[in-house]
């Protein structure tokens, strides 16, 4: 198998299928994932991807795209752990407290390390998935679990791009490690060109172990849904 080059997926419409809320209801954790069908928020009614040119009108108020996407309750993610494999974490007052470890896979080494994003992506996708919204007015620009601890496993660089042996990796330690961290989900809004089946494929493999392990794990990537 090719050990392929790993790009991050696209700005926001990766980061909503990336992310996920997550609540604990004593031991049992359940998982919401947005998807990109919702209220034809992101797909036309003919299923296809809608032109930017064609969207028109104000911004949506953070208050109406929760309503609409069903997140007005009280979902919060308190108890559940997020590892999210990307470009990193800048660290902000968001993740104040609530990320566990942040560990560097780049360039083929398993480091722990000071939270930093070069990129960006990571620090969008967890945001996304989890940012407490402290900067904003009434926490309007809050992530979707905002109560969620991370672990942020960086796999790619600062252009985004890293090598499928390296977030294998990332799987794998995230795996390994779940119960010292309380890991319960894992984000992958990032992957490469399908370039064999996928059963012999190897990031599909990892993905499978992870699985299999009890991890539930969030991808944006076709080859590894």
């Amino acid at each position: 198998s090719t050990d392929a080059v790993i790009r991050a997926k696209g700005g926001l419409l990766g980061g909503l299928l990336g992310g996920v809320v997550g609540t604990v209801v004593g031991t049992v954790v359940t998982v919401v994932e947005v998807v990109v069908s919702v209220a034809g928020l992101v797909l036309g009614t003919g299923g296809t991807l809608l032109d930017p040119a064609e969207c028109y009108g104000p911004a949506v108020p953070p208050r109406v795209l929760r309503e609409t996407l069903g997140l007005s309750g009280s979902l919060s993610g308190k108890g559940v752990g997020v590892a999210v494999i990307d470009s990193g974490l800048e660290m902000t007052d968001d993740f104040y407290g609530r990320v566990a470890a942040f560990y560097d896979f780049t360039g083929g080494k398993t480091a722990q390390a000071t939270p930093s994003d070069a990129y960006g992506h990571g620090t969008h996708v967890a945001g996304t998935i989890g940012g407490s919204g402290v900067r904003s007015t009434y926490r309007e620009y809050r992530g979707l679990a905002p109560n969620v601890k991370f672990v942020i496993l960086k796999a790619l660089d600062g252009k985004g791009a890293g090598y499928t042996t390296d977030v294998i990796r990332a799987i794998d330690f995230a795996v390994a490690n779940r119960a010292k961290w309380g890991i319960h989900i894992i984000n992958l809004s990032l992957g490469h060109p399908v370039f064999e089946p996928a059963e012999p494929d190897p990031l599909v493999q990892a993905v499978e172990r992870a699985a299999r392990a009890g991890v539930i794990v969030i991808t944006a990537a076709g080859n590894l849904g």
